[in-house]
């Protein structure tokens, strides 16, 4: 329990974020604003979020309110990860991509933490977790750090399940650190932009720097996450996958996403000898079916599903397929 002394001075501190933000807005009389008091709150939440330790209210795939799972956070390297668990068992852990954050993955929480133990993490710059310190950033940087919040954990295996970029750190985890993982799951991957002329990734990365300083992480999401998903499912789905995407503190998407775009995951891919399962959403249109068909012929004897009625957040469009085929793989890896 914080004293009033200390309670007084977190407040003080919140607001000294706010005034600076406000300040340098007023001063640059430039469109900015809302990306520079976006930036503050994504540090006081960085900062002083994880005090309250509390449940969160989200919608699962039907649109009904339910109760995340509380998070957690641990200090590496002198730098604040967050993340949520829940159950006991052989460890199962989750990595979201750009549009999300540890609380994407509340459905999975709830299917299977009846009988594993479910962990997935904050990338770094996302929901509770800071920043990474180096910049610019790299794929391994963040593959390198989850290795570490394994470790804090205890946990010697796990089943890893990656989205969207959360494969492609994937890939780079369990290339890097073979053994650790028991199988991988790759959902909606996207395969990065590596490949692509080194003008053209510092084209991409000014583009998406202007486009979040002009509209702000939530207009970004509201304008382009919401397109992510089928036409045909409910507006409260669309409205949840806004808020997740939204939430992103918008130095750490733009972090991540300067990453991607000097990423590649084929080569890792090669080196890899794991049970793995490859699942496309079929109206995806940022991973299409096309590129996750490549990511599964590149792995030797990987099992591919493309689940029909699902964009790019197929865990939370068709939770029920999702964690139907989730629980089949990981059942047949641990008979292995």
């Amino acid at each position: 329990m914080r004293t009033p002394e200390e309670i007084r001075a977190m407040r003080e501190k919140m607001l000294e974020h706010l005034e600076a933000a406000l300040a340098l807005a007023d001063e640059t009389k430039s469109s900015t604003a809302g990306y520079l008091i976006e930036t503050a709150m994504g540090q006081i939440r960085a900062d002083y979020w994880p005090d309250f330790n509390t449940h969160f209210d989200t919608r699962n795939s039907h649109g009904v309110m339910e109760q995340a799972t509380a998070f957690k956070s641990a200090i590496i390297d002198g730098r604040r990860v967050a993340y949520r668990e829940q159950g006991t068992g052989p460890a199962i852990f989750f990595m979201h991509g750009l549009g999300g954050n540890s609380a994407s993955w509340q459905p999975q929480f709830e299917a299977l933490s009846r009988s594993y133990r479910v962990v997935a993490w904050d990338m770094p710059g996302f929901g509770n977790s800071e920043l990474l310190a180096k910049k610019p950033a790299t794929t391994r940087d963040y593959s390198a750090l989850a290795m570490r919040l394994l470790d804090t954990l205890g946990i010697g295996q796990a089943h890893a399940v990656g989205t969207s970029y959360g494969t492609v750190i994937l890939a780079d985890l369990v290339q890097s650190n073979p053994g650790r993982m028991k199988s991988m799951i790759f959902a909606c991957g996207v395969t990065g932009m590596g490949h692509l002329p080194p003008e053209k990734c510092e084209t991409l990365r000014a583009t998406r720097r202007s486009e979040i300083e002009s509209m702000g992480q939530r207009k970004f999401a509201e304008t382009r996450n919401s397109t992510y998903v089928a036409g045909e499912l409910p507006p409260e789905l669309v409205a949840r996958v806004v808020d997740l995407a939204g939430s992103a503190q918008p130095e750490g998407y733009l972090q991540a996403y300067g990453a991607l775009t000097e990423s590649n995951i084929f080569p890792s891919l090669a080196a890899i000898k794991l049970p793995s399962l490859v699942i496309s959403g079929a109206n995806d249109p940022i991973a299409p079916a096309t590129d996750c068909e490549r990511v599964a012929a590149a792995l030797a004897g990987a099992e591919y599903h493309c689940v029909g009625n699902s964009g790019h957040y197929v865990n939370l469009e068709q939770a029920e397929t999702f964690n139907r085929l989730l629980t089949e793989f990981i059942g047949r890896a641990d008979r292995r």
